[in-house]
């Protein structure tokens, strides 16, 4: 997996892709079903990156149901991450109620697990939806709180990502008053 993300950050996305369906095989092979969640989570990944939201839904749908069911802080950390992911995907083939249900779910999860690093695609996530809705203000709430846990864990990409969803905010906002 760590081989595929290598690829996926270098944009080599096909080999990324047979890389990360190659560690799905071995791990089934070997019998290592605490593996692939993180397997079925990097192919969601890679789908989603190259626009394909319908293979990255199925793919972080399958992570998830790999994932044990008790509630650890681990599992309820990847949960969230998962269930971010999920929603941007569903963002992207335009379900945003179903994208909604998936941040708030990725919300929780961070909540419960106390473990905020990435928070801030959850609320960037719930940020949209507000901001396609018509939720000024509140997509500006979450876009806030967004910048607020990128400071508090430095992410520089993510300081950057909220940054351009305030700049598109404040953009629509200026245009609809003109």
């Amino acid at each position: 997996v760590q081989l595929a993300a290598q690829y996926r950050a270098a944009g080599n996305f096909e080999m990324a892709l047979q890389l990360a369906s190659k560690s799905i095989q071995l791990k089934e092979e070997l019998g290592d079903i605490n593996g692939l969640p993180s397997s079925y989570n990097m192919l969601g990944i890679i789908y989603k990156e190259i626009g394909d939201g319908n293979k990255a839904i199925n793919y972080f749908k399958k992570a998830i149901s790999f994932l044990p069911e008790n509630e650890t802080k681990s599992n309820l950390y990847k949960k969230a991450v998962i269930f971010g992911s999920l929603g941007r995907s569903y963002t992207i083939i335009g379900n945003n109620d179903s994208a909604l249900f998936y941040y708030q779910r990725s919300y929780e999860n961070f909540e419960k697990s106390k473990n905020y690093y990435q928070l801030n695609l959850a609320l960037s996530g719930l940020g949209d939806i507000q901001f396609k809705q018509g939720n000024n203000e509140l997509a500006l709430g979450y876009y806030r709180a967004a910048l607020q846990n990128c400071e508090l864990f430095p992410d520089n990409l993510g300081l950057i990502d909220t940054y351009l969803r305030l700049t598109k905010l404040f953009s629509s906002s200026l245009n609809d008053s003109a």
